[in-house]
């Protein structure tokens, strides 16, 4: 009977063991081209007639020589490096070594005592051609893609013919990228690229030539049978970058970028990921990078709890979350739905080696009863707050909807946050809450007021980030545009006049914790949101990017502001003072006047009892701008003979406002303050931050 023996497994070799193979290959391979570089330059030196003299000390003498340069490599580090992907500088270290070391067996030469043993012409044109042969050694692959390529090119599928925009820095690497890769090499074929700078007209870069400015480019396409267009680094070209959309717009052909910078780093893009135009690109923000070593520290081996995870910027949080290793991530939302979503799909792309728990928890942030047993239970130590009612119009008509989740679910978030010790509390606020002409800027700004009056005397760090749109996010103003244009128009837009602040939503999300990592004091900060955008630009953009012309293809329709809307958005109130941190696109805003937070507590204690009753929701809008506003007089005013009491019942834990107990007991109800029973019950936490 015959024995199958299983296949013996060969054990992977350790580092040290590559490492001693690698350099003594590497070591083996540059002595040979040693000796055969002296013995050639012993050649030329004679014109093939080498005299016996010379050639019985070249034989001595080659074994030392090869020692030499050898040892030369591994003191200047040659055999370390990545050859595959070699700069300059890599070649003028292995220049430094090979140079040294014949200048070093030159002087040998020079300086023995029996006389020289060998031709000075000799040694200098051996160093040469030893640097030579391990500099064609080193990019063998290159030279020989290089013959593969043409042979490929005559007898294989037709490549994309195509021109690159920008010649400086980002252009020559993309041409570098786009002929060193295999793959890239087997789908494209750059013929070309254009330069606004004059210098650099006619000259090859990269092996490929300036054919000329951005100008220019229709003409190219045209003359040289051009598919595509690449655009190296929108950024780059800042204001005049529409223009230049719009003449590569003009020649009819695919139009692409690369990814930024950042998001390679940050694992949301590849180098070699080519990809069209997107609105991010026209709106002409630099690439924001954020210090990662930072947020990790913050963030790593912790429990994060993340509200509104089912949203646009909750989901992003999520993502960016899990890439910094919590021990826990906890989603918390109403909505099962996106929050089911949001878990498939990080539970789908998480890394292998990746040992985040990700829990998620499907509930109401007023319910404070559920909020707290969440906190007791999971004890987590950042809370980042995104869950919010956001639509400026809806929440114009739902008022109280607004005052419930986006104030008291605030408070109730924020006050059991400081109750049971946890670190960090971050806050998503937004511009609409300076100087607000609406109920949603108006709650938010309620919410910010209440988190720097916790942030007084708490031990958490409670931090308020304020920033104005995001690209993307659900019902903001470009879905809506990319809707109607795909419908064949009309895009409507408000007010020509009218402009926002936009960022994209992974870059909001990365600022957002960043400053949620900051080490000083908390309070509110500001991201830096560039520029205003006009709408109605915008939309002119979005159309062009599809090929199309505003006003003749897509019509543009003026609708009108709606309730509650602003022409221009504001970042900071004219009583904060804007402060640097360590990051340059966040900024802490400092009030000389601190909220105080038992007059707040007041205030927000009349809106709460008054938002159950669904009679008064037209005044209740007016009152929360009142109260944003620290109007208490207006406020009282505006809901002066509400018939509350119905609403509420008396408790002997409830306290009249501090600061207005008179005006509430007179003009509000007979009685102190009183809070209604589905506030009592939900929010026990109320009535004894009255009384404190």
């Amino acid at each position: 009977m015959q024995i199958i023996r299983p296949p013996l497994e060969r054990k992977p070799l350790s580092s040290a063991s590559r490492r001693i193979r690698r350099y003594f290959l590497h070591s083996l391979v540059h002595g040979l081209l040693v000796v055969v570089a002296f013995y050639i330059a012993l050649t030329f030196r004679f014109s093939g007639n080498e005299p016996l003299r010379y050639l019985r000390p070249t034989n001595f003498w080659v074994p030392f020589f090869v020692a030499v340069y050898v040892a030369a490599n591994h003191i200047w580090r040659i055999y370390d490096r990545l050859w595959l992907h070699a700069t300059a500088h890599d070649n003028m270290v292995l220049a430094d070594a090979t140079g040294f070391a014949t200048l070093l067996i030159l002087a040998i030469n020079l300086l023995w005592p029996l006389g020289r043993p060998l031709p000075t012409g000799q040694i200098l044109l051996g160093g040469l051609l030893t640097f030579i042969l391990m500099l064609l050694a080193r990019y063998r692959r290159q030279i020989l893609g290089h013959f593969y390529d043409g042979h490929h090119q005559a007898g294989g599928d037709r490549r994309l013919r195509t021109l690159i925009v920008g010649a400086g820095d980002h252009g020559g690497r993309l041409a570098e990228h786009l002929h060193d890769d295999p793959v890239q090499r087997s789908h494209y074929e750059p013929i070309g690229s254009v330069d606004d700078d004059p210098d650099k007209q006619g000259l090859h870069i990269h092996g490929l030539r300036v054919l000329g400015n951005r100008h220019d480019i229709p003409t190219i396409v045209k003359n040289h049978a051009v598919d595509q267009i690449i655009i190296a680094s929108p950024a780059t070209f800042g204001s005049s970058f529409d223009e230049l959309v719009a003449i590569c717009q003009s020649t009819s052909v695919q139009i692409k970028t690369v990814p930024r910078f950042c998001d390679i780093l940050d694992g949301n893009g590849h180098s070699s990921n080519l990809r069209p135009l997107t609105i991010e690109d026209l709106l002409g923000r630099a690439p924001v990078c954020v210090d990662q070593s930072l947020c990790q520290l913050a963030v790593a081996e912790r429990t994060v709890l993340v509200t509104g995870a089912g949203g646009s910027i909750g989901s992003e949080l999520s993502r960016q979350l899990l890439r910094l290793r919590p021990r826990r991530l906890l989603l918390l939302d109403n909505n099962e739905t996106a929050l089911h979503d949001v878990d498939r799909e990080l539970a789908e792309t998480r890394p292998s080696d990746c040992t985040t728990e990700v829990a998620c928890l499907v509930a109401d942030i007023t319910n404070a009863r559920k909020i707290e047993a969440i906190y007791r239970r999971e004890a987590p130590q950042i809370v980042f707050h995104a869950a919010a009612y956001k639509h400026v119009p809806m929440m114009e008509v739902n008022a109280d909807e607004a005052v419930r989740v986006n104030v008291l679910g605030t408070m109730i978030l924020s006050d059991l946050a400081n109750r049971y010790g946890v670190e960090r509390f971050v806050f998503i606020s937004t511009d609409k809450a300076v100087n607000p002409s609406c109920v949603m800027g108006a709650s938010k700004r309620l919410g910010e007021l209440w988190i720097a009056a916790l942030q007084q005397t708490s031990r958490t760090r409670f931090s308020a980030v304020r920033f104005g749109n995001v690209v993307g996010s659900r019902g903001s103003v470009i879905p809506i545009f990319e809707r109607q244009i795909e419908r064949g128009g009309p895009v409507t837009v408000t007010d020509p006049r009218m402009t926002r602040y936009f960022m994209s939503i992974p870059e909001a999300a990365s600022l957002i914790i960043q400053a949620g990592s900051l080490s000083d004091r908390g309070g509110i900060y500001m991201l830096d949101m560039g520029e205003p955008v006009s709408i109605v630009e915008l939309a002119h953009k979005m159309i062009r990017l599809r090929g199309l012309r505003p006003g003749s293809d897509i019509r543009i329709k003026y609708i009108g502001i709606r309730p509650g809307e602003k022409l221009h958005e504001e970042l900071a109130y004219r009583t904060e003072r804007t402060t640097a941190t360590i990051h340059p696109k966040i900024h802490r805003l400092e009030d000389g006047v601190a909220p105080d937070r038992q007059t707040l507590l007041g205030q927000i204690a009349v809106l709460a009892a008054a938002a159950e009753c669904a009679a008064v929701n037209g005044r209740l809008g007016k009152a929360v701008l009142l109260a944003a506003a620290g109007d208490v007089d207006g406020l009282l005013e505006t809901l002066a003979g509400i018939p509350l009491r119905q609403y509420g019942q008396r408790r002997q834990a409830d306290r009249a406002l501090p600061s207005c107990q008179a005006d509430v007991s007179q003009r509000l109800v007979p009685t102190p303050l009183i809070v209604s029973p589905v506030v009592i019950e939900q929010s026990h936490w109320l009535g004894e931050a009255a009384g404190t």
